[in-house]
């Protein structure tokens, strides 16, 4: 049983959190730190795409703008022709009107986004008419100079697909076999995401390198009222990983501070919260193990209830530890002393019996075996006790009845101590075993006849604790008020120490300690009166 001083601080005990929650908490940090960097990652790649996205379909927007004015400019006629370009699917909205807005954000992901192969060759069989090559002519120093500062592929198609300026080698090309041209010119603008080499092996999808072999490519259609007179496709490779979080190394720097700052702080707390007190811990250990008295004390901080619970053990433990080997260096030096006595006087009694057995009469001769039977029994006695400490342990005891115990024929038949029994036939069971109950109450009434008294009564009942208490009272002298505490401790008597050794009621004490009881002696008037206090038992038959 752990020891009441540190049972007071329970409460605290139920707040400390756990070695396994610190443990578990602090592992679900680290781990949380690269996952969480690696989807910030993937998070930041994407956003660069949604970026080169974004920056591609503004410039189409405004190219698509410019090359339909220069349609216009070189044609006016365009504008009415109901058979130039293709007409728009019914219900999609027409840039050119006042009453609708047609914004277009992006929306390319690598997460969710399919991934084409590298754009198709294109056939150069393309002829386009004569309105659109000027048108597109009119804008190729506006396509390179752009190329210039967004680095951006640029290519205008008529609504055939017949490239009719290009930052590229590809005039007169026919790019309808590309989806995003095709998809333009039935009037849908669509986003896609392409690996720029065919010939390459695409990297692995966890790969946060990826966007470095990627294009995004961009088909915006030309429209004039209600018909698409051309397309505008525009590409580029998005910004690789490596390179933004170059652009950004000093924010980069300051969070792989942190980091580090993070993980440098949670090995402080398991080193304050877990190893800190184990070291103090072992350090009370050594010391004790050294032999200095008390060094075994519960840790004043130890921050996890589980370090509280193992300081709070091993110290009452300890203590209990200590203390028993007071005890039984006491004991050793008082056993030698009482075994000493009777051994010397029986050696004196043996050699006057044989340097003078011839000479003596046999009344001299009787009266040394007196005194040697009277040794022996007193060291018969003393054995007896002590043997009856050891061979019953706490916890190797057995329930009996207390009624049962009082019926005994050692308290029946012995004129001079009376017996009452409970008045119901409530059995009082305890949990001690029948023969040392016996034991116990036999030696608490020897101690009274030996100290004087004739009389001697035994009763049991249950208190209002449910505990059992059996009451022992006698007509002798008693105890002195300063020795109510002091008869039990071992080796102290109030009689001559030839008369006795000052060990029963002590281990009386001790042997009710161990099941879990207790005795002490209480003030009376007239006698002395001892109460023997036991749990009580669970009945098996219930």
């Amino acid at each position: 049983m752990l020891g009441s001083d540190w049972h007071t601080t329970l409460a605290r005990r139920r707040a400390l959190p756990g070695i396994r929650s610190v443990l578990l908490c602090l592992s679900l940090v680290v781990l949380a730190l690269p996952i969480g960097s690696i989807v910030v990652m993937r998070v930041y790649e994407s956003a660069l795409v949604r970026q080169t996205e974004t920056g591609l379909i503004t410039q189409s927007a405004i190219i698509a703008a410019m090359y339909r004015e220069s349609l216009l400019k070189q044609s006016p006629m365009i504008a009415t022709l109901a058979e130039y370009g293709k007409p728009l699917p019914t219900g999609t909205p027409l840039p050119d009107s006042d009453s609708r807005w047609t914004p277009r954000p992006a929306q390319l992901d690598l997460a969710r986004s399919e991934f084409l192969p590298s754009a198709p060759t294109s056939s150069v069989d393309g002829v386009a008419d004569e309105t659109a090559v000027k048108a597109g002519a009119a804008l190729a120093s506006v396509l390179t100079h752009a190329q210039a500062t967004t680095l951006a592929g640029l290519r205008v198609t008529t609504h055939d697909g017949i490239v009719v300026t290009s930052t590229g080698r590809d005039l007169g090309h026919n790019l309808s076999n590309l989806i995003e041209v095709s998809s333009a010119i039935s009037g849908i603008g669509v986003s896609t995401l392409r690996h720029r080499d065919r010939k390459a092996s695409p990297p692995s999808f966890t790969s946060i390198s990826r966007g470095a072999l990627l294009r995004v490519y961009v088909g915006t259609p030309v429209v004039i009222r209600d018909r698409v007179v051309g397309t505008i496709l525009a590409m580029r490779t998005p910004r690789t990983l490596g390179s933004a979080l170059y652009a950004n190394r000093d924010l980069l720097i300051g969070i792989g501070l942190a980091l580090f700052a993070l993980t440098l702080l949670a090995g402080l707390l398991v080193s304050y919260a877990i190893v800190r007190p184990i070291k103090e811990l072992r350090a009370h250990a050594l010391r004790a193990v050294d032999g200095e008295p008390g060094a075994m004390m519960p840790l004043k901080n130890p921050v996890t209830r589980d370090i509280h619970e193992l300081s709070g053990a091993v110290s009452t433990m300890a203590r209990d530890l200590e203390r028993r080997a007071n005890t039984m260096r006491e004991f050793a030096s008082h056993v030698s002393h009482e075994f000493k006595t009777p051994l010397t006087a029986m050696r004196g009694s043996i050699e006057l019996l044989q340097d003078h057995g011839d000479s003596m009469t046999t009344a001299e001769r009787s009266r040394f075996v007196q005194n040697l039977d009277g040794d022996v029994r007193r060291l018969e006695k003393l054995v007896n006790g002590l043997l009856e400490l050891t061979v019953h342990p706490p916890g190797g005891a057995t329930s009996s009845s207390v009624t049962e115990v009082l019926n005994d024929s050692l308290f029946q038949l012995d004129t001079r101590i009376a017996v009452t029994l409970p008045d119901d036939a409530t059995p009082l069971l305890v949990p001690i075993n029948l023969r040392t109950l016996v034991s116990t109450l036999s030696s608490v009434c020897d101690n009274s006849f030996e100290h004087g008294a004739s009389r001697v009564w035994l009763s049991a009942h249950q208190s209002r604790d449910n505990d059992i208490e059996i009451v022992i009272t006698d007509d002798g002298p008693g105890v002195a008020d300063d020795l109510h505490e002091k008869i039990f401790e071992p080796f102290f008597t109030t009689r001559d120490e030839t008369l006795g050794h000052g060990l029963g009621l002590s281990l009386v004490a001790s042997l009710l300690q161990h099941h879990g009881g207790s005795i002490a002696s209480k003030p009376v008037a007239t006698g002395a009166h001892f109460v023997i206090t036991l749990p009580a038992a669970e009945n098996p038959e219930t």
